[in-house]
């Protein structure tokens, strides 16, 4: 499976030129940098910045631009990582109470034994405490197996892996 992955990655990150790529870190360290000043740090007209980044939306690789939040300073100092066992039939309703949950960060589907992974965020450790409770509570659930984060060493990853493409050729 894993070699699948691989070549899908690889075959999609070749689809990119090195003039997305550097679109697409320049956006990522700020994602509200004009297309006037990218040209200008690319040597490319602003035409063609603004069309590159029509194409990486058109082709969902750019998925939107956001900001990039320091969950600590916000308050939410708390963060644990849940594994979860659901039972099939109830796996659409549980993902749909998990997207209204306000606590909830990510919903990821895995391998292993836990088919389900979910990251979480509060407050306090009473509100971490409580937002796994509730979790835990939803119909469906069978078994959760939580992880506690102590603290990020790293976050910013896809920098790095699109900083080095030919990796991926």
């Amino acid at each position: 499976m894993a070699g699948g992955v691989s070549r899908t990655v690889g075959a999609r990150f070749k689809e990119l030129d090195n003039l997305d790529i550097e679109i697409i870190i320049k956006l990522l360290n700020d994602s509200r940098t004009p297309f006037r000043q990218l040209a200008r740090e690319l040597g490319v007209s602003e035409s063609t910045v603004y069309m590159r980044v029509k194409k990486l939306r058109d082709r969902g690789v750019l998925k939107g631009f956001t900001a990039y939040i320091d969950l600590n300073r916000l308050g939410l100092v708390q963060q644990a990582y849940i594994e979860i066992k659901v039972t099939p039939q109830y796996l659409r309703s549980f993902v749909e109470e998990l997207i209204a949950n306000p606590n909830v960060l990510e919903i990821h589907e895995i391998s292993g034994e836990y088919p389900l992974l979910v990251r979480v965020a509060a407050m306090s450790s009473d509100e971490l405490t409580l937002t796994i409770d509730k979790i835990a509570l939803i119909k469906g659930v069978t078994e959760i197996n939580v992880k506690y984060v102590f603290k990020t060493l790293e976050s910013e990853g896809v920098r790095k892996t699109l900083a080095s493409p030919e990796r991926f050729r």
